[in-house]
């Protein structure tokens, strides 16, 4: 979902949304309408608005509550659940804006869409749930807003319902208090107007519900009682308890909480629902061989401080500071953000920042107590990595060096002592190895995790890891060695080779890593212009007034991106070409032989040495044609697919699509075929020969393929049997379907081999081993990855059996196997199989 998710935050930001809602997730294709239409004529829709951070256990018993009988206003309770529910993020508040170290919108719904899955539903059914962003402030204009989207949804539906729409917005005390403050109106009378409508059966028929701990803490003083009893005797303000205990569980006690205890403390971990923690966005392979057998470690000196200076186009103190700033997050990783990162510090300069009201929705609770200032001063840890000062000088001042040591660990001279020796030993690759590189996001931090899997052993553990800037939305792996590589890189042992990975996050710059270095800060190369974008640098996006001037695309440049990059491809013919597609509607092409901060004298120099306009909105995915190495297959949120030669883009052909693309595979098998996934759960296989170059006319598919129950984030083409594929849907499967040609080589007849939950939620990522013919690494939501040995189930072995035969492939069995190797956590035991076979 990251990069539909991506490009729908894009638009609605840019006020490019028509009724500046974007729906995000819908649990079926008919929300609001339940799958068992109510006999009523009315829908009560739960409506929770929902910018905390992190979601805990208090918002789900919200979410879950039941809705309040009207007729009485005693804040009695219906026995029949609300007939939907809507999780709203607004990207606009009107008190505040995200500071630095906030967790990001796309983030947020994230971990949203985890807590979805948590809701239940009182009535035994299945859960009708949405998940949407909205670009309004006040609940008084959520409510108008949300109202004419759904008459308008309905009309969409193909049983086109009449329902008659009660809104139910469920919310915390503190933010009650702020819905009846008469600041956020302009004036006393003003509110009063407003909220009178904003209540009638006759306008907008909303209603609020207001977590408490128990009864007994009916209205705090300190809300305007006159103004609330208005509507509370009318029955359209109601109290529900959800108990002493949930209602500490407050979004800032888990922050503390991890802030204080680490991220791996069990504590914070019982205020959060399940699967909240983490997940991963993107996964990738690096074949056996490649990586060097003893990784090198980072060299922090001045050449390394002179090229990060130069790559960032900062001033070298500026380096020095930014490297030291990542140093200490790096060793910050796993155990919170702390000191200047930290999201609640006491010392915030307030005029230029407020921060991210992330309990809104918390229940009424006591304040949380204020963190100690400087509560590690005593151990003197800024000073930990600083050299010990002597008085001592000149050439004899260390007399310590004329000492005889009894052993080698005392000499200071021996310095590959034995815990170094220990530390190659574990950190050594074996050319059997394979290396999975995953994008995953835990809380605020984002960072590269980089694997070892033994195939022979059934093994995989964590290397490495390295800390990226900002969320990660894809991945791709190259041996192409970047020009301005890092000062502390060696000669590879294979000349003009090397072990690389390109990650496109939610900032305009492309990151290139080495994956043979460890403890890295900064990346061997930047593509982009991170002095111009200033991707990191926050900017409100509104003054929380109701009225907002709409903004447009931002400007594209031929030089460099000016939004997140969704999908990277690299040549592996022309192996220093590098494509990527982003969000500011551009394919753009680099050259990485090229130094990346030539031809950037000016604001509109950059390292891109093509830019392509071929789409109408944000470019999803994009990659290069292996056969024809020229080609680009891109495809698009204007719902086309595209493909062209890079040296003439004006004559490519394309297809109009019915639904968003999430990802896309050109045939490694031929040529002239690729298939596109889509939002709706359909795969569609192409054949370039037969597309139009004028999208108006017919584009039909070869064939149409139903996948999932939902959007297929998920796909591969194997590169060792013809006619395997692979998808993983937002319903948490991985499938493995079998394409066979008839004899004339006409129809392809398409059947499904094997499907398995692997257990990492909604699979956001499924990709074939470069090495092993029916191996898979899947990952997703539940930050779980997975390596499935399809070979392992006997309906794949007779599937493919004469395809392997004809491909010189051999597949190994052995005994017990489930067929699954998962990494085994701290916190769980080891359980390979966590899905059963279909």
């Amino acid at each position: 979902m990251s990069t539909v998710a991506a490009a729908l935050l894009h638009r609605i930001q840019n006020g490019l949304s028509k009724h500046a809602v974007e729906l995000v997730y819908i649990s079926h294709s008919l929300w609001p309408v339940p799958k068992v239409p109510p006999s009523r004529n009315q829908l009560r829709i739960l409506v929770l608005d929902a910018s905390f951070n992190p979601p805990t256990l208090a918002h789900l018993a919200l979410a879950n509550s039941l809705p309040p009988l009207h007729e009485t206003n005693s804040n009695t309770f219906d026995n029949h659940d609300y007939d939907a529910k809507l999780l709203l993020l607004s990207v606009r508040n009107a008190d505040k804006i995200l500071k630095p170290g906030d967790a990001s919108y796309l983030q947020r719904l994230e971990m949203l869409e985890i807590f979805a899955q948590n809701i239940t539903s009182k009535d035994g059914l299945e859960p009708n749930v949405a998940i949407a962003m909205i670009d309004e402030p006040t609940f008084v204009g959520k409510s108008k807003i949300l109202q004419t989207f759904i008459k308008d949804r309905f009309a969409t539906l193909s049983q086109r319902p009449n329902y008659h729409t009660q809104l139910y917005f469920v919310l915390g005390f503190d933010t009650f208090e702020r819905l009846v403050q008469p600041r956020y109106y302009g004036s006393e009378q003003q509110m009063m107007t407003s909220l009178r409508h904003f209540f009638s059966p006759e306008g907008d028929n909303s209603s609020v519900v207001c977590g408490r701990r128990a009864s007994s803490s009916y209205p705090a003083e300190s809300v305007n009682l006159a103004i609330a009893n208005e509507f509370i005797s009318t029955g359209r303000i109601n109290f529900v308890d959800i108990g002493e205990d949930l209602s500490r569980y407050s979004s800032s006690e888990v922050r503390n909480t991890i802030r204080e205890r680490g991220l791996e403390a069990a504590e914070w971990k019982k205020f959060v629902p399940s699967g909240i923690v983490s997940l991963i966005s993107a996964v990738a392979w690096v074949r056996r061989g490649v990586a060097e057998r003893h990784p090198r470690k980072y060299v922090l000196d001045d050449k390394e401080l002179e090229r990060v200076s130069t790559l960032a186009r900062i001033e070298l103190e500026d380096a020095r500071i930014e490297l030291e700033r990542a140093h200490e997050a790096a060793k910050s990783m796993g155990k919170g953000a702390e000191g200047d990162e930290a999201d609640d510090q006491g010392n915030d300069d307030e005029e230029n920042w407020v921060d991210e009201d992330d309990d809104a929705m918390d229940v009424d609770s006591a304040p949380a107590p204020k963190p100690k200032d400087d509560d590690l001063s005593q151990y003197q840890l800024d000073d930990y990595d600083d050299d010990i000062k002597t008085t001592d000088a000149g050439p004899f001042s260390n007399i310590k060096g004329l000492t005889y040591y009894k052993d080698n660990e005392e000499d200071p001279y021996i310095t590959l002592k034995e815990d170094d020796n220990d530390e190659r030993e574990e950190l050594e690759i074996l050319p059997t190895d394979n290396l999975v590189v995953i994008a995953k996001t835990e809380d605020e931090i984002s960072q590269l995790e980089i694997y070892v899997y033994d195939e022979s052993e059934e093994n995989l553990y964590a290397h490495h890891d390295l800390m990226l800037p900002n969320f990660p939305l894809c991945l791709e792996w190259l041996d192409f060695p970047p020009a301005s590589s890092s000062t502390s890189a060696s000669p590879s042992a294979n000349a003009g080779l090397g072990n690389y990975i390109a990650v496109g996050t939610l900032d305009p710059e492309i990151e290139i890593w080495s994956l043979d270095t460890v403890e890295a800060m900064y990346p061997n190369s930047i593509l982009g212009r991170p002095d111009v974008t200033k991707a990191h640098v926050p900017v409100p996006l509104g003054t929380g007034k109701k009225k907002k001037k709409k903004t447009k695309h931002r400007t594209t440049e031929k030089g460099y991106h000016v939004d997140a990059v969704l999908g990277l491809s690299w040549n592996k013919v022309q192996r220093n070409l590098l494509a990527s597609a982003s969000a500011d509607r551009t394919v753009k092409l680099w050259d990485l032989s090229r130094d990346p901060t030539n031809g950037m004298d000016d604001e509109t120099g950059g390292g891109a040495i093509r830019s392509f306009d071929v789409h109408k909105d944000k470019v999803q995915a994009v990659q290069w044609n292996e056969k024809e190495p020229s080609v680009l297959l891109t495809g698009s949120y204007d719902r086309t697919v595209r493909t062209f030669d890079s040296r003439s883009p004006t004559t490519g052909v394309g297809a109009i699509l019915g639904s968003d693309v999430e990802a896309l595979r050109w045939d490694p098998w031929e040529d002239h075929g690729f298939y596109v996934s889509l939002e709706n759960g359909i795969v569609l296989n192409f054949d370039v020969r037969t597309l139009p170059s004028n999208l108006d006319n017919p584009s039909p598919a070869r064939f149409t393929l139903s996948a999932h129950d939902g959007a297929v984030s998920a796909l591969d083409i194997n590169p060792h049997i013809k006619g395997c594929v692979v998808t993983g849907g937002t319903d948490k499967l991985v499938k493995v379907w079998n394409v066979t040609h008839e004899a004339d080589g006409g129809k392809r007849n398409v059947s499904l081999v094997t499907s398995r939950d692997l257990g990492v939620g909604k699979v956001f990522s499924a990709v074939f081993s470069p090495d092993d013919p029916l191996t898979i690494a899947a990952a997703g939501s539940k930050a779980k990855l997975q390596v499935w040995n399809v070979g392992a189930n006997m309906g794949a072995r007779k599937a493919f059996g004469n395809k392997l035969r004809e491909a010189g492939k051999v597949l190994l069995e052995k005994e017990g196997s489930s067929g699954v190797v998962g990494v085994v956590s701290d916190d769980e035991d080891s359980d390979a199989e966590d899905g059963e076979e279909d």
